[in-house]
């Protein structure tokens, strides 16, 4: 699963990422998942002007899902709730 940052950098700036978590991400055979709470973070982040990105958000979360199989992970109140 990626987290914001590693999203981002997948898409803007891949050579900030480390090898292993490059490869990994780039792997066919690994599933990759964006939680839907990493795509409200980097929503929030661009409406606060503390990010910009090289592409429109909808946009590159598009393509990653069609090029790369990258998967949305929902979240429940059941999730947030847990400990």
């Amino acid at each position: 699963m990626l987290d914001t940052h590693a999203f981002v950098w997948w898409r803007d700036d891949p050579e900030k990422l480390s090898t292993d978590a490059y490869n990994a991400i780039s792997m066919p055979d690994n599933d990759v998942f964006i939680s839907i709470v990493v795509v409200w973070e980097i929503q929030i982040k661009l409406a606060l002007g503390k990010i910009e990105l090289k592409w429109p958000l909808e946009q590159s979360i598009d393509v990653e899902r069609k090029a790369n199989g990258f998967r949305i992970l929902p979240v429940s109140l059941e999730h947030a709730l847990t400990r």
